[in-house]
Parts: C-alpha cells; sequence; structure tokens
C-alpha cells in the first residue's frame, strides 16, 4: 500500500491507514483488558456513570498508557486535544485534561506520576501532573512528535520526532531538552529499556530501527526490519524488541543483545499500533 505520510501538516498524515490506526487505538484499550464507557458532554463535564462492559466514545482515539502503580488509564484524543483518564478499577473517567494541539502519543512515568503527551500540531510535549490532572509544563520539541516514551530509571522522556528524523530527549526532572539525535527518516515511535537503557525507535521511511544508548545519546545500532515500521516495544526482563511493519504484515523480532533480527511471524493485514 502506499505510505501513510507525507512531510507537512498532519492533515496529511490523517489519511485511511492513520485512521485506522486511531481507530484501533480502542481496540489496544480493550486488549490490555480494561472496558470503557459512553461518554456525553455536559456543562459541567464529561458524564462518567457507566458500567462493565459498554465502551467509551471517542471521534479519535490515538495513544493509550497505564500507569500500573495507580491503575490509571490515559487515552489522548487527537482532534479535541483533550487527555481522557480513567480509573482502572472502576472504569469511569475521572477527568479529562486538554493539553493541545492535535495531540498523539502518551507515556507515563510509574515512579514521578508523571504524564507526557506528544503534541503533533505545535511540536511539543505537554506534561501533566497525575495527581492534580493539571498541565504543569510545556516544552518545545522538533517538529511533529508522534511516540514518546519514558525511561523511570534515568528520568529521561523521548520524543520520535517524525518531520525532523530526530529523537529529543527531556529531562523529567527539569522539563528542558537535554539532546537531540538524529536518527532515521520519518521516526514514528519510540520505546526505551530501562534495564539496558536502550532506547529504540521506528523508522518509517528506511525500515530500520535506531538503537540509541541513553548514557551517552548516541545511535550505536540500525537494525533493518520489515516495511513501513510504525510501532515498537520492549521485554526488559528478556531484552527482546518487537517492531510491527505494517507493510510488509508481519512482526520483527530483534535480540537486544546482538541487535539482530531473530525472527519475523506474518500477522493480519495492514497491522498498526
Amino acid at each position: 500500500m502506499a505510505r501513510l505520510h507525507a512531510k507537512g501538516s498532519l492533515s496529511e498524515i490523517t489519511t485511511v491507514g492513520r485512521l485506522k490506526r486511531a481507530a484501533l487505538c480502542a481496540v489496544g484499550v480493550v486488549l490490555i483488558a480494561i472496558v470503557f464507557i459512553s461518554l456525553a458532554h455536559t456543562p459541567s463535564g464529561p458524564v462518567t456513570t457507566a458500567s462493565k462492559g459498554s465502551v467509551i466514545a471517542v471521534i479519535s482515539p490515538f495513544g493509550v498508557a497505564v500507569n500500573p502503580s495507580t491503575n490509571l488509564v490515559y487515552l489522548t484524543n487527537y482532534y479535541s486535544g483533550e487527555v481522557f483518564v480513567l480509573n482502572g478499577s472502576t472504569n469511569k473517567v475521572v477527568a479529562n485534561v486538554l493539553v493541545g494541539s492535535s495531540i498523539a502519543g502518551i507515556a507515563v512515568d510509574p515512579l514521578t506520576g508523571l504524564v507526557y503527551v506528544s503534541n503533533f500540531g505545535s511540536n511539543m510535549v505537554s506534561v501533566i501532573n497525575g495527581s492534580t490532572n493539571k498541565v504543569v509544563a510545556s516544552v518545545i520539541v522538533g517538529s511533529s512528535p508522534l511516540g514518546v516514551a519514558v525511561n523511570p530509571s534515568t528520568n529521561l522522556v523521548y520524543l520520535a520526532d517524525f518531520n525532523s528524523n530526530m529523537v529529543s530527549v527531556i529531562s523529567g526532572e527539569t522539563n528542558e531538552v537535554v539532546a537531540n539525535v538524529t536518527v532515521g527518516d520519518d521516526p514514528e515511535d519510540v520505546t526505551a529499556n530501562p534495564s539496558t537503557n536502550l532506547v529504540y525507535v521506528a523508522n518509517f521511511g528506511p525500515n530500520t530501527v535506531s538503537v540509541i544508548d541513553g548514557s551517552t545519546t548516541k545511535v550505536v545500532a540500525t537494525v533493518r526490519v520489515g516495511f513501513s515500521p510504525l510501532s515498537v516495544a520492549v521485554s526488559p526482563p528478556t531484552a527482546m524488541v518487537y517492531v510491527i511493519s505494517q507493510d510488509s504484515n508481519a512482526i520483527s523480532i530483534i535480540d537486544g543483545s546482538t541487535n539482530k533480527v531473530v525472527a519475523n511471524a506474518t500477522i493480519g493485514i495492514d497491522p498498526q499500533k
């Protein structure tokens, strides 16, 4: 299939493929065993009376993250610029936080309770205090940030800047950019292994994964994977890295100790994040 992206505004990124990806974020919520609610707005805020088994109605869901320490779930709504906060025990919305323009990726630091949201449209990351559900900082990063990841061991935050072809590194202590790392074209997603302090970046354009040493903020390896990689995750206990390649309809498995692809598995058609 044709590439999802073109350089420029996100009116270009929200193609059929991107909309599929956004819709599948809701499926991802189901996969993590969280069931949501039907949401309606009133002058006092969203209605949060709901029962298990119902589904939250969000026009443009994009990213989802869970804080295992608090059992709170965070869902980004791309077009409205809101983050919905759900209680994982009651399956009810407890807050909605207006953060910025065209919000996409989201990640949580379970040690600090801070939530990081990429604003694709305004080239920044919003920082939410998980205790108060208030935006406490806005940090300017590269152009068109998408994926975001946190390394709780180092208190560093990583943003995949799609149109800058780089990863912005933010200090969770100061909320300042401390480094910019050039990676492959069109970085879509990023993940960090707190056990090894290695960071993995899915580069949509050149079909590669960049491996960054978190200690030096240098790229130490580039691994070729399937066509159009757009999602990456790591298992810290095994150091195995899993990369979804959309146009290959496959998942590549990288051994984090050798930076070699050790397996490829065919999955469904047009896999998304």
